[in-house]
This record gives C-alpha cells, sequence and structure tokens, in this order.
C-alpha cells in the first residue's frame, strides 16, 4: 500500500479529506493525522510515508516549514497543499517545494481524487519493475533521490560530487541480488543521463544508450564514464558562466512569454543554473523572472481584452495559460478586477 498522512488544524478538514478519497481504489491507505506540521514531522518518522496532504496556515510548525523539512529529509515525498487562502505567496511557496497540485477549499471531491491517481501514478512510474510492490517502491525512491542529486551536480558543474555520488550508487548496487532489477535500474540511469543532456543542451555525440555487455560492475562504471564526458563537455560549453547576456535573456523571455517557458528551460538555453540565472536578472531588472513573465502576459492579455472581441478562453490560450480558472486570478491579482469587468469597461462584449 502507499501510505498517506494528512496534516490540518482543523478536525472536520481532515474528515472531509478522510470522506472524499478513494483510498482503497486507488491501493492508498492512511496512516496517520497530524493536527500541525510538529505533529506530522513526528509521523513522517514513524510511518515513512509516501504522500504528505497539509493545510499551509496551521498554529505552531506551519504549512511551509512542514514542506522545508520534508524537502530536505524526505525529497521523494509527494506533497499535496490544500489551503484556504487563495494566497500567491502560499502558492509560490509551494511551487518552490514542489507540490503536485496546490487545492483550494472547499475541498472538490473529483479535484482530490485527480491529484491522487497522479501520486499513484507518479510513484509507481517510479518503480520502473514489476516485482513486489513495497520492494519496487523503495527502490524507485532511493534511485529517485538520486536522480535530484545528479541535476543539482550538473547545474553546478561538480565533478567531485559526480564521483561520490557514483561511489554510494555502486554500494547500493551491490545490494542487488536480482539481476532483472540491476538491468532495469542501469536502464534508467541512461534514460536519465540523455534527459540531462536534453535539459542542459549539452552538444555531445559519444554518448551511447546501448552499453558493451560485460560484468554488472563494468557496466556502471561505463554508465558513470559516460555522466564523466557529458559533464565535461558541459563544463566546456558554458561559455557563458561568468558572463551572462542578460539583454539576450531578457530578449528570449520578452520574445516567449505566451509560450509556456519555465526558468529550467530558460538556465538550459543559456548554460547557466537557474539560481544563478535569477539572481543576475533581479540584478539587472529589479524584478523576479517568474513575475516580469507574469507582467507581460497580462499586457498582452489587457491589449487583447480591449482591442479584440476574441473570448477570454481564447486570450488566456493566447497568453500562455491553458487553465482559464488560473489565468481569472492571475489577471485580478494584477489588475484587480476581473477580465470580464475590465472588457465591459471598453464596451466590448
Amino acid at each position: 500500500m502507499i501510505k498517506v498522512i494528512i496534516v490540518d488544524d482543523e478536525r472536520w478538514n481532515r474528515d472531509l479529506i478522510r470522506a472524499f478519497g478513494q483510498w482503497e481504489q486507488l491501493g492508498l491507505e492512511i496512516v496517520g493525522e497530524a493536527n500541525n506540521g510538529e505533529e506530522a514531522i513526528n509521523l513522517m518518522e514513524q510511518f515513512e510515508p509516501h504522500i504528505v496532504i497539509t493545510d499551509m496556515k496551521m498554529p505552531g510548525v506551519t504549512g511551509t516549514q512542514l514542506m522545508q523539512y520534508i524537502s530536505a529529509h524526505y525529497p521523494n515525498v509527494l506533497t499535496i497543499v490544500i489551503s484556504g487562502y487563495d494566497d500567491f505567496e502560499y502558492a509560490r511557496q509551494a511551487i518552490k517545494y514542489s507540490a503536485v497540485e496546490y487545492l483550494l477549499k472547499p475541498i472538490d471531491a473529483m479535484e482530490l481524487n485527480d491529484v491522487l491517481e497522479r501520486c499513484k501514478e507518479n510513484i509507481v512510474e517510479l518503480s520502473m519493475i514489476n516485482l513486489n510492490p513495497i520492494l519496487d517502491i523503495e527502490l524507485s525512491y532511493t534511485f529517485h533521490s538520486y536522480e535530484k542529486q545528479i541535476t543539482t551536480i550538473f547545474e553546478q558543474l561538480d565533478q567531485g560530487q559526480l564521483d561520490k555520488l557514483f561511489q554510494q550508487v555502486a554500494v547500493d548496487f551491490e545490494q542487488i541480488n536480482n539481476e532483472n532489477v540491476y538491468d532495469k535500474l542501469l536502464e534508467q540511469w541512461i534514460v536519465i543521463l540523455h534527459q540531462l543532456i536534453n535539459d542542459f543542451s549539452i552538444q555531445l555525440e559519444l554518448v551511447n544508450a546501448q552499453v558493451i555487455p560485460a560484468t554488472m560492475n563494468e557496466l556502471l562504471h561505463d554508465v558513470h564514464q559516460q555522466y564523466t564526458t557529458a559533464l565535461q563537455a558541459l563544463i566546456i560549453q558554458r561559455k557563458y558562466k561568468n558572463k551572462l547576456p542578460i539583454q539576450e535573456v531578457k530578449k528570449y523571455i520578452t520574445t516567449h512569454a505566451n509560450n509556456n517557458i519555465t526558468l529550467e528551460e530558460i538556465a538550459s538555453r543559456f548554460y547557466v543554473s537557474k539560481e544563478y540565472l535569477s539572481k543576475i536578472f533581479k540584478q539587472e531588472y529589479g524584478v523576479n523572472i517568474t513575475d516580469y513573465i507574469v507582467q507581460l502576459r497580462m499586457e498582452l492579455a489587457h491589449y487583447h481584452l480591449t482591442e479584440s472581441a476574441q473570448s477570454i478562453k481564447e486570450i488566456a490560450e493566447l497568453v500562455g495559460y491553458e487553465d482559464v480558472s488560473y489565468f481569472y486570478r492571475v489577471f485580478r491579482k494584477h489588475f484587480g478586477i476581473a477580465p470580464g469587468e475590465m472588457r465591459k469597461s471598453t464596451g466590448l462584449k
């Protein structure tokens, strides 16, 4: 069973979550409930859940602090935020700590079960193999945490940390007695490698997904060498590491703001880490990249609302929002009125 804990200082909210969730059908089990973040941390240590459903505003240890703790100590745990506040800062914190979803109260049963099903699919996908389900989850979570570390290593261009990580990976691989499991995990490492090459736009032709048959340890060593080759290629090509063309970055963002661009994508395109990119952009223009993208989208939305007869749904999609309800929330927060009200003020219908 996939283990879940619910964290909310209001008992009736926990009761609703418990009542609305299709736990048995989804193969999930509620193993504990907590009134606040401090109790939740104790439950984390006791039950080691796979999913945490948490409120944001709680006495003592808040939802944000709990998510920070989970991110640091249980990076593979999936978090669902359920809050009574349609607050940008809360949403930002949820995104920062990689929450799967940010749901608003009152809880909608369909939305809750949709996100629970996505969590389950995520966990099953990470399992990678069709053996004992508990074994799958434990193994996949261990190696998923390594995947996150690999991404950080490539962002920081840290060859030493890469070598240390593979030393630990080698130790973990030695504990695997099932050759099929070993092969599946090796295949997954190759998949991760190719994903890194795509994400960081690494120009490299030598990395091959097919390894030459050999002993298991030799295969793992070969994969280690391929990661090293990719990292060295990234170090060489990251010519903008200390000389970021910030005006080109701004031009690129301005041109693509209505597309589904992300900070990660922009950082990859200019061969820098997202942390470094955010810092330099804020220093240069006094606004962070996310807010700048929102500003551009809102300006474009304002233009189309007041100058065209397109529907609000069409305008939302045109400026980069697939979720119309989210577009409404962002628009109201930015302008203080709803899109429909702004359109009425211009006399358009």
